[in-house]
């Protein structure tokens, strides 16, 4: 199941979410989580200090907290899986 095959109706219904990096470093920050509502293609970004599941999902926890849940979150790493939520 794609992105591609799912069907949406409302903004932050599905988002999907990508881990870039590393980057020159600005403070102590050098990677980046992306998360894109599918629906609207609106960006949200998260800086990380490391890549590491505790550091990914404070900045998932924070974003989702600040604008909404979504019902569908799918993962760079695990293409074209989706997961309910």
């Amino acid at each position: 199941m794609g992105p591609d095959t799912l069907e949406m109706n409302e903004p932050e219904e599905l988002l999907m979410n990508e881990l870039a990096g590393p980057f020159p470093p600005s403070g102590n920050y050098t990677q980046v989580l992306t998360v894109m509502d599918v629906f609207s293609k609106y960006l949200l970004t998260g800086p990380l200090i490391k890549f590491d599941a505790q550091s990914v999902s404070r900045v998932l926890l924070i974003i989702m907290a600040t604008h909404s849940y979504m019902q569908h979150l799918i993962y760079e790493y695990l293409k074209y899986r989706c997961f309910e939520l």
